[in-house]
Formats: C-alpha cells, sequence, structure tokens
C-alpha cells in the first residue's frame, strides 16, 4: 500500500511544491507556504500530504503547534493505509496528545503500522504488551498482609 501512496505522491502538484517548500530545494525555505501546500493537498485525500500536514502540526511547523489537528490528518492518511501515519496516530493515543488517551487504540494502530513492515511500530507493540503483562503479573500478586515480612519492610 505505501508503493501506491508513492505513486499518489508524485500525481499531486500541490504536495510536491510543499515539499519543494518545506526542504528549500528550488526555492526558498518557506515553513508555512509547504504547510499551505499540503493542507490543499490533504484537502484533496493525498495521504502523503495528509502525513506531512500532521508531522508539521504536532512539531509546530509552519503555525502554532496542534496536537488536535495533527491527529485529524494522521487518522486521514492512516485509514487510507500510511504506516507512518499509523504509527504517529498510536503514539498520540499511547500519550493522549490530541486525542483522548487510549492505550488500546494505540494498540491497534502500532498493529497496523507493523503489519506492514514497520519497525518502530512493531517495537512499540513489544512494549505495549510487554507493559499490560506486567501489570496483569503484579495484579495477579495478592498484597502482603499487614502482619508479613514485606508490610513491616523486614
Amino acid at each position: 500500500m505505501q508503493a501506491r501512496a508513492e505513486v499518489k505522491a508524485a500525481e499531486d502538484p500541490h504536495y510536491a511544491l510543499g515539499r519543494q517548500y518545506f526542504t528549500g530545494q528550488g526555492m526558498a525555505l518557506n515553513l508555512a507556504q509547504a504547510l499551505k501546500c499540503f493542507l490543499r493537498a490533504a484537502e484533496r485525500g493525498h495521504a502523503p500530504a495528509q502525513y506531512a500536514a500532521a508531522v508539521m502540526a504536532a512539531r509546530g511547523q509552519g503555525a502554532e503547534r496542534n496536537a488536535t489537528l495533527a491527529a485529524h490528518w494522521l487518522r486521514k492518511a492512516a485509514l487510507q493505509g500510511h504506516a507512518g501515519a499509523q504509527y504517529g496516530l498510536g503514539d498520540l493515543y499511547r500519550s493522549g496528545d490530541g486525542v483522548p488517551l487510549d492505550v488500546v487504540a494505540a494498540a491497534e494502530w502500532y498493529r497496523r503500522a507493523a503489519d506492514q513492515g514497520h519497525a518502530k511500530a512493531r517495537d512499540h507493540l513489544a512494549r505495549l504488551k510487554a507493559e499490560a503483562q506486567a501489570k496483569v503479573r503484579g495484579a495477579a500478586t495478592p498484597p502482603a498482609r499487614a502482619g508479613s515480612r514485606l508490610a513491616s519492610g523486614s
């Protein structure tokens, strides 16, 4: 699916212009203009532009930082199968930045990205699973009784 997104990237002139403004390649570096171009392409459903706009919004590049806007565009791109957006959306759900804190949603988005070969998503998903298993093991341990050596610290 990522290859299809790359082909579509080449087809959108606003995305291409946004990349030039973002990198300063062939013109002066201008993050505000880059964001405007990415948003124009994003509004037409262009997943790479949606992802680029989301990253810029999350970092405060070209405009004030806006985690809610970042989450909006990440979701749009993620639903089109953009692995980077799926990973990013997982991060937002894990931290509660721009979206409600939701570890289950984070795991689902990490899984989708990992299924496409996204290495960091695989790592984050494994870490979430390990944390969940540790919590289950911790919850299964009975609390120390008042008279026990663990409770008294001896």
